[in-house]
């Protein structure tokens, strides 16, 4: 069990460190009359409906130029962290 915590850690370390920051960013402070710091500068309710689960399983869609007729169109994968976009 550890050592398949140290090869996650090796592979993810750095997904795992952005999300923790980003989750931190999004998370409500007591200081701040429980809001977030996000919240507390544009005045908009943060929505979080969209997280997942790290580690998770996910499916990523194949679009129809990379896949041939008769192929799958999506392929399975793990969820490590959000995109910048």
């Amino acid at each position: 069990m550890m050592s398949s915590l140290r090869i996650v850690d090796r592979l993810y370390g750095a997904d795992i460190v952005k999300m923790k920051k980003d989750l931190h960013n999004i998370s409500t402070h007591k200081i701040m009359w429980d809001k977030n710091p996000k919240e507390v500068f544009t005045g908009v309710k943060t929505k979080v409906n969209h997280l997942r689960i790290f580690g998770f399983p996910v499916y990523i869609h194949v679009s129809k130029e990379k896949r041939k007729k008769l192929k799958p169109s999506r392929k399975k994968g793990t969820f490590v962290g959000y995109s910048e976009a």
